[in-house]
């Protein structure tokens, strides 16, 4: 991406994007904490430039917090798509 970055601007609907994914609704009250969990999860994955473009910085203590829930979470996750699209192809191909 470093070769790229001179031609990633930051305009004002990347910031409009980013606030209707942050505020958007949740299917329920269960799933909302999962699925910011996720959307700061996926931030979290974002290089530290990107992170600042987006004005979306998370501090050290908020980076352990989001990385300590998405392993106690994934787990879980996985658990309840057992039978999702990928286990159902890899179960075809013979590989699980």
């Amino acid at each position: 991406l470093q070769p790229m970055r001179p031609q990633l601007p930051c305009h004002p609907r990347s910031h409009e994007v980013v606030s209707i994914l942050l505020d958007a609704p949740a299917p329920s009250r269960l799933a909302q904490p999962v699925g910011k969990l996720m959307l700061h999860a996926g931030i979290d994955l974002l290089p530290a430039w990107a992170q600042a473009m987006l004005d979306l910085q998370h501090g050290p203590l908020q980076r352990r917090m989001i990385r300590l829930g998405l392993q106690r979470t994934a787990p879980i996750l996985r658990w309840a798509m057992r039978d999702g699209s990928a286990h159902r192809a890899k179960r075809r191909m013979g590989i699980e």
